[in-house]
């Protein structure tokens, strides 16, 4: 197992550093915000970055999400695929937000604000679907209507599509950034795969599996099962890098520290931490690996 991690751990380092989904942030008890890219940095780039530029008051949070978070001043913070944090002075929306998805909140007049991967806000109007959306339940990269239609989100362009896969909101049991389960063992995962023309179109797969029973820590892009096991799913809606009926541990890794045993005390959206303050990130391929050790002193991780 430690000889697969170093292979996944070097693997990382080589892959295209294409933009991803997830990226996120981690708030310091002392107002400090570290960035995680969406992809796992190479040796030489810093591995989590520290915004200097913002100080955060932790009482005056409004609301925390993937990729960006918005204050009680109505600032609008927004984290690229690349850990560059951008801020929005005082940002103005067409009506009060009443649905906040992982990338994208819906306001009462049904417009979608879509936080996209380079920090930029793209607005859907209202006016593009036939009745208000309602967002029932929100993803990262998907919702699902009152009328139990899914439209994804797609991260880089910003637009919407609706899409043919209806799935009942009432009977989902957990939703995350790029997947949910559903009370009848259904594991669905929502990805984008970019097609000849360069454009990137959306993938819904399901499959009906076990471990929607057995979630025990919620991530944004994976979970652990009862079993400690991790599960990953990618960009592109690729669950567990394809591999069926997959066990596997966060064993030896860089930081040369056995955690199959150990439970994370702490999770993100693309990220999860020990107590020691060992920071493992999920990267938007589906590989995880240890990142950085920081202070465990976490005000507020992503969702």
């Amino acid at each position: 197992m430690k000889l697969f991690l170093i292979l996944v751990l070097s693997s990382m380092s080589l892959l295209a550093q294409t933009v991803g989904l997830n990226q996120s942030y981690i708030l310091m008890d002392n107002g400090k915000a570290l960035t995680v890219k969406s992809y796992y940095p190479n040796d030489d780039q810093i591995k989590l970055f520290q915004v200097d530029s913002y100080f955060f008051n932790l009482n005056r949070i409004e609301e925390l999400r993937s990729n960006y978070l918005i204050d009680k001043d109505d600032n609008l913070f927004a984290v690229t695929s690349d850990g560059f944090m951008y801020k929005y002075d005082n940002y103005k929306t067409d009506s009060r937000i009443k649905d906040y998805g992982e990338t994208f909140f819906v306001t009462r007049k049904g417009s979608v604000y879509v936080i996209k991967n380079d920090g930029s806000i793209h607005i859907n109007s209202h006016e593009l679907f036939e009745d208000k959306i309602k967002a029932d339940i929100t993803g990262a990269n998907y919702m699902i209507t009152n009328d139990d239609k899914v439209i994804m989100v797609n991260p880089i362009t910003g637009k919407l599509h609706m899409t043919n896969t209806v799935i009942e909101a009432k009977n989902v049991k957990v939703s995350s950034n790029n997947y949910l389960t559903t009370e009848d063992r259904e594991l669905y995962t929502f990805g984008f795969i970019k097609d000849e023309k360069g454009n990137y179109k959306e993938v819904i797969s399901k499959i009906i599996t076990p471990l929607t029973n057995e979630i025990t820590k919620v991530g944004g892009n994976y979970f652990f099962d009862i079993y400690n096991n991790i599960h990953t799913v990618s960009f592109t809606g690729l669950f567990d890098l394809g591999v069926k009926d997959r066990e596997l541990k966060v064993t030896n890794s860089l930081d040369n520290v056995d955690r199959s045993i150990m439970r994370a005390n702490q999770v993100g959206s693309n990220y999860f931490i020990y107590n020691d303050g060992s920071v493992y990130i999920v990267d938007h391929n589906g590989y995880f690996g240890h990142l950085d050790t920081i202070e465990p002193r976490v005000g507020f991780t992503s969702k």
